[in-house]
């Protein structure tokens, strides 16, 4: 399982995430892109799914082994997606470690597009992240900007690597 986040938002977590979903179906001829901010199907371009996620899951107070997994909507060519879902009830964060290992259990290949690491409102604000990256590989979504390393150094968010996204006419560069 792969976990793509950021401190700060806007800078391409869900293309990287929809990437390297993509890269693996192409490898490996399957791969689930689980979509925590809800921005995955414009990526894909796909209408947004109709039926239940992922806040829906949480949402639901027991649910049966293996009830996340029939979630899942096949995209195309051995893409699939766990869409967001359309629930709106508050945090649930008794939930959050039963996620991480529900996602663990699809099995294959896992992207977590998890956004920023505060975008997901049902759940306490680093819970979720930090229990998908204490199962998975963690990689962080960058660019150069000053204000998202600030946030990063801040946040004393740990990563097993990092996209850097660089913007042609941005006036960011090394130094």
């Amino acid at each position: 399982m792969q976990i793509v986040w950021s401190v700060k938002g806007g800078v391409g977590v869900t293309v990287v995430a929809a990437s390297l979903a993509a890269g693996w179906a192409r490898r490996d001829g399957g791969a689930v892109l689980v979509d925590l901010c809800g921005d995955a199907p414009a990526v894909l371009g796909v209408p947004e799914p109709s039926g239940p996620g992922v806040r829906d899951w949480l949402a639901a107070p027991d649910t049966a082994p293996g009830a996340l997994a029939r979630l899942v909507v096949p995209v195309a060519d051995g893409r699939s997606l766990l869409p967001r879902g359309a629930s709106t009830a508050g945090r649930t964060t008794s939930r959050v470690a039963e996620l991480a290992d529900e996602l663990v259990a699809l099995g294959g290949h896992v992207v977590v597009d998890a956004g920023r690491r505060d975008a997901a409102p049902e759940v306490a604000d680093d819970d979720l992240v930090a229990a998908l990256c204490r199962r998975g590989r963690p990689p962080r979504v960058a660019r150069a900007c000053a204000r998202a390393q600030r946030r990063a150094v801040s946040a004393g968010a740990t990563a097993a690597g990092v996209v850097r996204g660089t913007e042609q006419g941005r006036c960011h560069d090394r130094r």
